[in-house]
């Protein structure tokens, strides 16, 4: 069994670095600094970022956040389906296997829905099977 890892996150905190005012000017009686355009989007790009940390966090720290191992993870959500393509054209796993060149024992494994096999797998069997690799996974 895999090991489960939770990700923790710090309170983010807004950008250090604030730009130094090109100048200030009183409208109304409110002071107010000018700063370039460019200084502006860099502080609403920080401020985004901020804001997505902090929702980031809200999702970790919410107890029905499931946590689960990159192996269950692809038990759970991703298919093997090498089995289901090798049977849709009417081939055994024997044929397979010689069209592999390895055992049907080793067919076996690849079929099984616990292993996981590797793109190189992948690209041969699509290719003894004549489809695409996509339809196997």
């Amino acid at each position: 069994m895999g090991r489960t890892a939770k990700a923790r996150v710090d309170t983010p905190r807004p950008p250090r670095k604030i730009p130094e005012p090109s100048g200030q000017i009183e409208i109304d009686g409110r002071s107010m600094v000018v700063i370039s355009i460019d200084d502006w989007e860099g502080i609403v790009d920080a401020l985004e970022d901020y804001y997505d940390l902090l929702e980031a966090r809200a999702v970790l720290d919410d107890p029905r956040t499931k946590f689960i191992s990159l192996e269950e993870a692809r038990k759970e959500y991703l298919d093997n389906n090498i089995k289901k393509v090798r049977k849709r054209g009417k081939i055994t796993q024997k044929e397979l296997a010689k069209r592999l060149r390895v055992s049907q024992a080793r067919v076996s494994q690849i079929e099984n829905i616990d292993h996981r096999p590797t793109m190189k797998v992948y690209k041969k069997v699509a290719k003894a099977l004549g489809c695409k690799v996509e339809e196997l996974i």
